[in-house]
């Protein structure tokens, strides 16, 4: 069987953080859109009970993402409190760097700094299936973006 979509293989050395080390562009960017994110997430009608379901698609090995994570967390839990859950699902290929993924979200690679460290209540959740599929639910996801996706969107 082959699986839809396009696949990148992934050459950088597996479990060491690699792809957020050559791709240090895609952090910043994301940092630039920190306040824009933060302005949609304010958006979203949310009443602070159940839970907020938050997507990174192409998280790579998650360290083009951590820092905006953990800014939206920061921001949600200020202006809803605690009495709620925030699921975040990383979305990338079945191909992706999951080792470094892992290690970077559990604080095995420490920088940048997860933010499971501020937010350990924070449930998280990887999707090996590509963005080109349907990865969720209908109606379930509050906010998504990607910080590191642009390099495979105009090859579909």
């Amino acid at each position: 069987m082959t699986a839809p979509g396009l696949y990148y293989q992934y050459e950088g050395i597996t479990g060491a953080g690699y792809y957020s080390e050559v791709m240090i562009g895609c952090r910043q960017v994301t940092k630039q859109a920190s306040q824009l994110c933060l302005d949609a997430i304010d958006a979203v009608p949310f009443s602070g009970n159940g839970c907020f379901l938050l997507v990174d698609f192409a998280t790579a090995d998650g360290g083009n993402s951590m820092e905006l994570i953990k800014f939206l967390i920061d921001a949600l839990r200020k202006k809803h409190g605690h009495k709620f859950d925030i699921q975040v699902i990383h979305e990338d290929q079945p191909s992706n760097d999951w080792t470094s993924f892992f290690k970077r979200v559990q604080g095995m690679i420490s920088e940048p700094e997860s933010y499971l460290v501020a937010h350990p209540d924070v449930q998280v959740f990887a999707c090996g299936t590509s963005f080109y599929e349907k990865c969720f639910s209908n109606n379930s996801v509050h906010f998504a973006f990607s910080a590191a996706g642009m390099d495979i969107l105009s090859k579909q």
